[in-house]
């Protein structure tokens, strides 16, 4: 895996799922096992230790939530997107791990600038960093496909009218 936030991991042992945490001067921090590991961000690295049991470790390997979700996703602009249960949507989750929103989604892309692009109810809409959802008029632009790894830039968002882009 690459670096970021200073801490890379590294797989010990392939057949265990072990791997390793090194720092940028090749010290090892801490090991654990895991099926799937996520770049640490904002300080916090999601690691999903077997099926359906998503934990999220600090910089020493520890679990701050002391619980685990079914899925979890990196943290973007201090929240990251989780489902509690098989059955669920997503939720968003702010850095001490609480629910952030009373507000299930069916698609997240991440905060950029204070906003993110959602689907809420299969609708799709932008939410901003207090849980406020404006829904798009999808009649005269498409949302979806390409747009759904878009992000707001210069306060503006990408656009797609009669198959050309914009903001």
């Amino acid at each position: 895996k690459d670096f970021s936030d200073g801490l890379a991991f590294v797989e010990l042992d392939e057949r265990s799922n072990l791997w390793g945490c090194i720092d940028t001067e090749g010290i090892l921090r801490f090991t654990l096992n895991a099926k799937f590991l996520w770049e640490y961000s904002e300080g916090f690295a999601a690691i999903e230790v077997e099926w359906d049991s998503v934990i999220y470790v600090d910089r020493n390997g520890e679990n701050i939530f002391q619980r685990s979700f079914v899925e979890g996703n990196e943290f973007k602009n201090g929240f990251a997107e989780v489902k509690l249960n098989r059955n669920g949507n997503y939720v968003l989750i702010n850095k001490r791990g609480e629910v952030a929103f009373d507000t299930t989604l069916d698609f997240y892309t991440g905060f950029s600038e204070g906003y993110a692009l959602v689907e809420h109810k299969n609708t799709p809409a932008i939410i901003d960093t207090n849980g406020i959802i404006t829904y798009i008029d999808t009649s005269f632009h498409g949302f979806g496909g390409e747009y759904r790894y878009s992000f707001f830039s210069i306060g503006l968002m990408p656009v797609k009218i009669k198959n050309k882009f914009g903001f």
